[in-house]
């Protein structure tokens, strides 16, 4: 038997899985219930935290990490001698790993305290690798030849545009596309969907179609107002 609760994040928890495991009840159907209790429980997000672990094939799944409130609200609807043992146990695992959480003395506050500390210190490392990164991205999209190939540079400049706002690139496209629409009365899907038609084209890009239509220019005016409003918001 796994052991039925463990310490995440300095906080007790158990399993989707040791929960399917030692009440005799099929994962899939755990993880039915937890979700149910998402649709009606306002702080789901306090007491079950979703994750992934190895199954015995060793492919990653979907699991759910859940605290005592947690526990206690989904095994609730779990009836049977079976259940109460376990409901027993779990309890009494839960009881324990808390005292195990519980600071014995000032030393031990301490060295809490400074694991606090680091952990935070730890945060703030990886944030600040992560904006470092972002706008190392970003130096880089400004630095694309403004002479070179304008499918490129439209391309980059929907990209940069897409960053800036905090949405997908397929979303920025979108929002290039209805600015484009509105800009030159258009409809630059159906447009891109009769020049296909016509010239027998399986695959089009909208920057290959800007491109054979002379229509680039007018769309690097586009994406340019489009960047210059993100900046300015």
């Amino acid at each position: 038997m796994n052991q039925l609760v463990v310490m995440k994040n300095r906080q007790a928890v158990t399993t989707s899985t040791s929960l399917a495991e030692n009440f005799n009840k099929r994962h899939d159907n755990v993880m039915r219930d937890i979700q149910e209790l998402k649709k009606d429980v306002l702080n789901f997000e306090e007491m079950f935290f979703e994750t992934t672990e190895p199954d015995s094939y060793g492919r990653e799944r979907k699991i759910y990490l859940m605290n005592r409130d947690g526990f206690t609200l989904l095994a609730m609807g779990f009836t049977g001698k079976r259940a109460m043992e376990f409901k027993l146990k779990y309890i009494e695992a839960f009881n324990e790993m808390e005292r195990q959480l519980q600071p014995q003395s000032i030393e031990d506050l301490i060295i809490m305290q400074a694991q606090s500390v680091k952990e935070i210190r730890e945060k703030v490392e990886r944030q600040d690798k992560q904006l470092e990164t972002v706008n190392h991205r970003l130096d880089n999209i400004d630095k694309v030849d403004t002479i070179g190939d304008l499918q490129q540079r439209l391309n980059k400049m929907v990209q940069r545009f897409a960053q800036q706002e905090g949405i997908g690139f397929g979303q920025g496209w979108r929002e290039f596309r209805q600015a484009y629409n509105t800009a030159y009365r258009t409809n630059l899907t159906a447009r891109m969907n009769n020049y296909k038609e016509k010239h027998g084209l399986k695959t089009l890009t909208m920057p290959q179609y800007l491109s054979l239509t002379d229509n680039l220019k007018d769309a690097i005016r586009v994406a340019d107002k489009m960047l210059n409003k993100s900046d300015a918001s």
